[in-house]
């Protein structure tokens, strides 16, 4: 005789009362799952979890994990790579603690109710309050989820207003093997794509098998953007912009230095549903957001294709979203969408490759975000990035540039002198690549931007002198300072390139020469606004400048710094909040992100400020090839003292 494990009763009349079983043992999926078993796989793999907890509620598995500074996302995804597919959790929250009973056992009957009215305000995995609610939302969803989850529902049967939204998994929604061959079947009939029965019932939701169709490389013969836009997998030329940055990084794109970031936090006044839709409507404008890059390490010989999807936002619940993780984690420039987007309930990030967005194009997404969030029609697109026109126009060059290049040669010529900290390997990304950062005393940056003011200069000119001050030493006995610090050149004065989104931004070399024993800080900062002036008034591409002193064989560019492609050592930039006003909502707040781990430049200083709430930090990237902590946390305090004697007249 084998007992079941069932619980219950025969009632006065004979009949059979079901209360239950004796045990955790339930069916999910099409199978008996023990969640005591769940409970234990998921605390033996997730070892940082202090309690764990699984329940069965609305018949979606659900695991709960403390403490609340796990990160819920990144537990449901090492759970679906570790456990069967059908013991995977539909849902994983964090909670400080777990609800008990008296007797001091875990209280499953409370935690189901605490999913569904606390934990659905504030924590999920899935489209905002899906605990709460499961509508469907194909504004959320990408072209290719659209259509596959237009054929779950034809192999299913499920009629056309069932709710399939990113996060539903084939199995979640009423799939099984059988329909899994059914679905591989159509998929490959109707979109052209060939997927294992395996990937269909293994990938934990739409969104990732989607993943799966796109990085195998078949695209669906169906798919199109939806603007409508040609997509095209015709090999284009790079900008000179693009061979720049892709000569600087040695034609090695996925470091995380090459990741522009902006994360704001948002209050309760966003609505989370329009901020999703106006953010997807933007990314849908500009095709240089679907760009996958490929080649050799010549700049040269690299091409651009575009994907056939528009990359779209991912959204997330409370405490799910690894802003850090999320802000150092590197593209594959051949593969990956190069901008992602997530969405929380308290905060969005926005991550890019550098290759396809700049910080003023990163300003120009979100200004056309809010401007479609508040309903304003945005203005008809532009000139494209990709188009063929603007490519062959940018390349063919200005006529100008011979006679730029001319003053180039003679405003770099005989220069003596590379900075502090020692003689490293100079203009290359390094995997060793660290950050120094460090807070301001409050009013520093309000400071230096009254001081700059009243000497008629900019702010990034004073920050320039300083820099200057701080990292320069005499070239002989005559005391002469001979330095050249790269500075950050928007390179967008044509008017048709303001309000394009691409990489536009390039360093600016600008080379500054004064006496060491008589040159008081006013003149030097005169002597850094007529350089920089002259600098920017015969800019040229950096990819252009590069190529033309790298042929040169005159004595007036040295061999070594030929050979590495660079001028300078210190590239400086300032960021200042003011600079973001109009790029943002009414309860949106910026917040200040930094990738670690690599560098763009043998030293990258940034000076970052926000006078709203008297912020400022001072963070410098470099090269471990080039300095040490040690030496860069000197250097920094250097120029924290420098800036605050030259603010005092010293």
């Amino acid at each position: 005789m084998t007992l079941t494990g069932d619980r219950g009763f025969w009632d006065e009349t004979g009949e059979l009362q079901i209360l239950g079983r004796g045990d955790r043992q339930v069916k999910y999926r099409g199978f008996r799952v023990d969640l005591d078993d769940v409970e234990a796989r998921v605390g033996a793999f997730i070892t940082e979890a202090r309690g764990v907890a699984a329940v069965l509620d609305q018949d979606k598995l659900v695991v709960i994990v403390t403490p609340e500074t796990l990160n819920a996302y990144s537990v449901r995804k090492r759970l679906a790579d570790w456990l069967p597919y059908y013991m995977v959790p539909r849902k994983v929250h964090a909670l400080e603690a777990l609800p008990m009973t008296c007797a001091g056992k875990l209280d499953y009957n409370l935690a189901r109710s605490m999913l569904r009215t606390k934990i659905g305000d504030t924590v999920n995995t899935g489209v905002d309050n899906p605990l709460l609610e499961e509508e469907s939302n194909a504004k959320d969803l990408s072209t290719l989820e659209c259509q596959i989850a237009d054929l779950w529902r034809r192999v299913i049967r499920l009629s056309s207003r069932s709710a399939i939204t990113w996060d539903s998994s084939f199995i979640s929604v009423g799939g099984e093997s059988i329909s899994a061959l059914k679905l591989r079947s159509e998929m490959e009939k109707t979109l052209g794509l060939q997927v294992s029965v395996r990937d269909i019932l293994s990938t934990s939701n739409l969104r990732e098998l989607a993943v799966v169709v796109e990085s195998s490389g078949l695209r669906p013969q169906l798919m199109r953007c939806p603007s409508g836009e040609t997509s095209s997998q015709m090999a284009s030329n790079l900008s000179p912009m693009e061979r720049g940055l892709w000569a600087l990084s040695d034609g090695f794109m996925g470091f995380s230095a090459l990741n522009v970031s902006l994360l704001c936090r948002l209050d309760i006044t966003i609505d989370i549903d329009r901020l999703t839709t106006s953010l997807n409507a933007v990314l849908n404008r500009h095709a240089v957001l679907r760009s996958k890059y490929h080649g050799p390490n010549s700049p040269e010989l690299a091409f651009r294709t575009l994907s056939e999807t528009t990359p779209q936002v991912y959204r997330l619940g409370h405490y799910e979203l690894d802003a850090e993780a999320e802000v150092n984690r590197p593209f594959n420039v051949e593969s990956d969408d190069l901008i992602r987007v997530f969405v929380t309930p308290d905060e969005m990030l926005i991550v890019a490759h550098h290759l396809v967005c700049d910080l003023t194009a990163s300003r120009k997404i979100m200004i056309q975000t809010c401007q479609h969030y508040q309903g304003i029609e945005l203005d008809p697109d532009g000139t494209s990035y990709v188009s063929p026109g603007f490519l062959q126009e940018i390349n063919m060059g200005r006529t100008e540039d011979s006679t730029r290049l001319r003053f180039w040669d003679e405003y770099l010529g005989n220069r003596r002198l590379k900075q502090v900290p020692h003689q490293g390997h100079v203009g290359k990304v390094d995997k060793g690549g660290r950050s120094f950062v460090t807070k301001l005393e409050p009013g520093f940056f309000a400071g230096a931007q009254s001081f700059a003011r009243l000497h008629e200069v900019t702010t990034h000119q004073f920050f320039l002198a300083v820099v200057a001050l701080a990292t320069s030493q005499p070239t002989d006995d005559d005391g002469w300072l001979d330095t050249t610090i790269g500075a950050t050149h928007l390179n967008r004065e044509e008017p048709q390139y303001e309000d394009m989104v691409g990489l536009f931004i390039q360093p600016l070399p600008i080379r500054l020469r004064w006496s060491g024993y008589d040159c008081q800080a006013k003149d030097l900062l005169s002597l850094v606004k007529q350089s920089s002036q002259e600098a920017l008034s015969n800019a040229v591409p950096w990819e252009v400048l590069r190529k033309h002193l790298r042929e040169q064989n005159t004595p007036s560019v040295p061999v070594k710094q030929r050979q590495d492609q660079n001028l300078f050592d210190i590239m400086l930039s300032v960021h200042q909040a003011s600079d973001w006003k109009e790029c943002f909502l009414p309860g949106m707040s910026l917040q200040y992100t930094f990738p670690q781990g690599s560098s763009k430049f043998n030293c990258l200083v940034e000076w970052m400020g926000n006078n709203e709430n008297d912020e400022s930090f001072l963070r410098i990237e470099y090269s471990t090839g080039w300095a040490n902590a040690q030496e860069v946390e000197v250097m920094g305090f250097r120029m924290i003292k420098v800036a605050e004697m030259v603010m005092r007249g010293e």
